[in-house]
């Protein structure tokens, strides 16, 4: 294995995916390093002390500044990494992969409405913030969705009427028979939709 340190960020021990694997991991390869930082350890302070922060990252990996950086993780965390290495004019050796997509304002005026999900025959009231899939599972529906980001299009379905709005861009569907990717769209008016 390659000189490598992983520095993860979880609010509790517990919390951690493959926690024992990892664990494991920096026990038996000499050239791993585990950085493990539980959050909610720090109570109160868990903001200025337990997030990540360049005196912490310098602390951790010192470093850092000649590290390839794979970044996976919510996106406060990843808007401060891409911050911290924009500044150092490290931007090329951060690769990132979000939990989810990152979303456009919604506009102040945007409204919700009604979605009529036309094959299962449920309606269902929504705001203008929330994604579609949201609104159907809250209905009491399952409908077919994969990565909730808007990658994968599992997810898609027709408009049949009325209006949404994409959650990443802001763009307006509102044509009949246009792709809609529940995932990351949001009512934009009453809408009926093929699910």
């Amino acid at each position: 294995m390659p000189d490598s340190v992983l520095i993860h960020y979880a609010p509790h021990e517990f919390d951690v995916i493959f926690g024992k694997e990892l664990q494991q991991m920096a026990r038996e390869q000499p050239h791993y390093r585990l950085q493990q930082i539980f959050t909610h350890e720090y109570g109160e302070q868990k903001q200025t002390k337990g997030y990540f922060s360049a005196e912490q990252l310098e602390r951790l990996c010192p470093d850092w500044r000649e590290r390839e950086v794979y970044a996976c993780g919510p996106q406060p965390l990843v808007a401060a990494l891409e911050t911290h290495y924009e500044q150092a004019g490290l931007t090329r050796h951060l690769n990132i992969e979000r939990f989810r997509a990152e979303l456009a304002p919604v506009p102040v005026e945007a409204v919700g409405g009604r979605v009529r999900f036309a094959k299962s025959g449920i309606d269902a009231q929504a705001n203008a913030s929330t994604n579609l899939l949201r609104v159907a599972e809250d209905a009491g529906m399952n409908p077919p969705h994969g990565c909730r980001m808007g990658i994968c299009h599992t997810c898609n379905t027709k408009l049949i009427s009325g209006c949404v709005r994409d959650l990443r861009t802001g763009k307006i569907l509102n044509e009949a028979g246009s792709i809609v990717q529940t995932c990351i769209c949001a009512t934009a008016g009453d809408c009926e939709l093929d699910l």
